[in-house]
Order: structure tokens, then sequence, then C-alpha cells
């Protein structure tokens, strides 16, 4: 079997997101990896932009989305992230990796979500 994916490295998108009151605030700087499985397999795609996912939308979209969320969990949001994905384009799956910066001495805290098609 073959696996073909579109894969999105590094969105930057912005969030109310903390535990605490004071932490959600102001909104704060998330990034994003994706890798988007398609409905259709390339071959079907017959180079049209109409049967694949119009990446350049759902990059600006999630932004959107991003900017208008307020959650307390990282898990919380990453879960609303793919399932308003799999509602809207057309994807038979989509992974999620969150990275929140947050903690002192620390790269990242991050989680991973992949959400499938029913």
């Amino acid at each position: 079997m073959k696996t073909e994916f579109i894969e999105i490295k590094g969105l930057e998108v912005f969030c109310h997101i903390g535990v605490p009151d004071e932490e959600r605030k102001s909104s704060q700087r998330l990034l994003l990896d994706f890798c988007l499985i398609p409905l259709n397999p390339f071959r079907q795609m017959e180079d049209e932009i109409t049967a694949t996912v119009d990446y350049d939308a759902l990059t600006r979209d999630v932004k959107q989305f991003c900017e208008g969320q307020s959650c307390k969990l990282i898990e919380t949001l990453a879960d609303k992230i793919t399932d308003y994905l799999i509602s809207r384009y057309p994807l038979r799956e989509v992974s999620l990796h969150l990275k929140k910066f947050i903690l002192p001495d620390t790269e990242f805290v991050a989680v991973y979500s992949l959400k499938r098609q029913d």
C-alpha cells in the first residue's frame, strides 16, 4: 500500500491558551506541524486544485480558527483543530504536532493528535 500525504511544518499561530486565567489573558505563539492525507490518491487529482487540499486556504483557516480559541489545555486545542480540519477539508486523515513554548529550560512542550474520517 502506498501512502501519500501533504506535510506542513512550522505553521505559526496565536491562541489564548493555558490553565491559569492569567496565562490566557494574552495570546501565545504556537507552532503546528501537519500531515494531511487527502481523500483522493494523487494519481486521481489530474493536476486540479479542486481535487486536493488547498493548503494555502487551510493554513489561513487554521490561523483564524486558533485566534478565536481560548483553551486551558493544548490537548483540547489539538483535538479541536483536527476535528475542524476533518469536517472542512477533503481529508482521509490528519495528524497534528502542536508545540507550546512555556516551560523554562525546555525547548517546547508538545502534543500529537491523529484524526481519521469516520
